[in-house]
């Protein structure tokens, strides 16, 4: 029976810090995305997609962020010219 009894603890010990592990995981995954910068395909310029003044564009079911009014009209106008072979 006390066999029975650490056998369960150790099970249960190592289920936790399994979890606590998987938790460390996914919170480093989050704060990557969240730190995550794209660039203006027209400029270059390091840009934060999910900042409310992003412009975006869906063109061919990829959606793009601008930093402007300006790059995003001159891709829209010329998307090929932006988007690499």
């Amino acid at each position: 029976m006390k066999k029975t009894k650490i056998i369960f603890i150790l099970i249960l010990a190592s289920t936790q810090l399994l979890n606590a592990n998987v938790f460390t995981d996914f919170k480093q995954t989050i704060e990557k995305d969240q730190k995550k910068e794209d660039k203006d395909p027209v400029c270059k310029m390091k840009i934060n997609p999910k900042s409310k003044t992003t412009l975006k564009h869906e063109h061919e079911k990829v959606e793009y962020s601008f930093c402007s009014e300006i790059c995003k009209k001159n891709f829209i106008n010329q998307p090929h010219k932006y988007l690499k072979k």
